[in-house]
């Protein structure tokens, strides 16, 4: 891309987005589907490996509002119809489905590689009409002008700046805009750090279980995630304290996760023939919030706003409905006055709040000691069983009775952990 000149005006869009993963790319479809000149840049090349390969439910109205048939995406996928829950020793087991759950129509999901998925959203971005420059760093942005002006970094060092009437971030947790804002804040409640690889030579479950990610709880220490993905691959992860780290996780990862891995027994039988098909990583004190959503002219989505916990697998599902919300709210501000166009940015930024909340809330019970109890016991809670797998497959806005027999659900774990803190 040329050097602009002192002299050459900026190129002008209507929407600049930063981050070509789901949430930018899904902004970025939208919009140019609704007629609006939208840039998207992005500081990598795709595709492009990254975790969270596990899909919801209520991600496919989205899919196919963009015009994708979730069933026959064109990337490699494993079919999920539910969620497995062990215990450490492999002692309980309970199975939970996403048929026949509150909101939920299309109960049948996917987990996938996210090189190929974000590929595909992203392609579905140009196709519709919406720029990528890639790799591209964007800088910050100068709210200091009539317009905003986005400053970018190409490959080769040079700089370039756009101007545009709205700035979106979907960087992700690199939150390009949000640490420039200074809005970002560590969740206390959830200093949490993970450690994760892919593997080859972990067999699936049998049947319509052969696509369940696999929930292993480990009291006292966390918990451990299977994900079964294409080509016989698994991602393995282990969630704990990030006060717990091990001494030897920053220099060597993949020594300490085989160790752990090895330490679990359902996984001991197979330790000999593991064929490591991704270096194992990790990252610690991932949760995070921010202060506010949106200002006058930008908006937060996806993970650059706010990530709570890999636990339900909610990561990219949030990041798909903010992004058809973020889409939504633009799109009119576009067309509208000044005044009315700051409201909706603003009624933007209330519903991610609220979202955020709702998940967060569901993911400290997770943590507690009553609510792991329940899940070993779902056969006793049916009503409420059914409310809970309602918010675990995407629904974080049940109907009203489906809202209480969650709180009820609740209730039940509150009493259970005060029982169990009096033993």
């Amino acid at each position: 891309m040329p050097v602009q000149s002192r002299r050459e005006s900026p190129e002008m869009a209507d929407v600049v987005v930063c981050g070509a993963g789901p949430g930018g790319a899904v902004t970025a479809a939208l919009l140019a589907e609704s007629g609006h000149r939208v840039v998207v840049v992005d500081g990598e090349v795709f595709p492009r490996f990254h975790i969270g390969e596990s899909l919801l439910p209520l991600s496919n109205p989205i899919f196919e509002r963009l015009g994708l048939d979730p069933k026959s995406l064109g990337v490699q996928s494993v079919q999920k119809h539910g969620v497995t829950f062990l215990s450490e020793c492999n002692q309980r087991r309970a199975r939970i489905e996403f048929k026949g759950a509150p909101g939920i129509k299309q109960p049948e999901t996917m987990q996938v590689m996210r090189a190929g998925f974000d590929q595909l959203l992203l392609d579905r971005a140009q196709a519709k009409g919406a720029r990528l420059i890639a790799p591209c760093q964007a800088l910050g942005v100068d709210f200091d002008r009539p317009l905003p002006r986005v400053q970018l970094k190409d490959s080769v060092g040079r700089e370039f700046a756009i101007d545009c009437r709205f700035v979106v971030d979907a960087t992700g947790r690199k939150g390009v805009l949000a640490r420039q804002l200074g809005l970002r804040r560590m969740d206390r409640g959830l200093r949490k750090a993970a450690l994760f690889g892919h593997f080859k030579g972990i067999p699936f479950q049998d049947g319509r279980a052969a696509g369940d990610i696999r929930i292993i709880l480990r009291p006292g220490q966390g918990w451990v995630w299977l994900i079964p993905l294409p080509g016989g691959v698994t991602s393995v992860g282990f969630v704990f304290d990030s006060g717990e780290k091990p001494k030897d996780l920053a220099e060597s990862p993949s020594a300490c996760l085989e160790r752990w891995m090895g330490q679990l027994p359902l996984l001991q039988p197979f330790m000999e023939k593991l064929e490591v098909t991704n270096q194992p990583s990790w990252e610690s004190d991932f949760s995070y919030s921010t202060r506010a959503y949106s200002g006058s002219n930008w908006l937060l989505v996806g993970d650059a706003g706010s990530f709570i916990d890999p636990v339900f697998s909610s990561g990219v599902l949030l990041a798909l409905s903010g992004a058809v919300d973020a889409a939504g709210a633009l799109d009119r501000a576009l067309g509208a006055n000044l005044g009315r166009g700051r409201g909706l940015l603003r009624a933007y930024g209330s519903e991610q709040q609220r979202r955020y909340r709702f998940y967060r809330r569901l993911v400290l019970k997770f943590y507690s000691p009553g609510f792991q109890e329940i899940l070993f016991a779902t056969e006793s809670w049916p009503a409420g069983t059914r409310a809970l797998v309602s918010a675990l497959g995407g629904n974080d806005r049940p109907d009203m009775g489906t809202r209480l027999r969650l709180e009820a659900l609740y209730l039940i774990a509150w009493l259970k952990n005060r029982s169990l803190s009096n033993r």
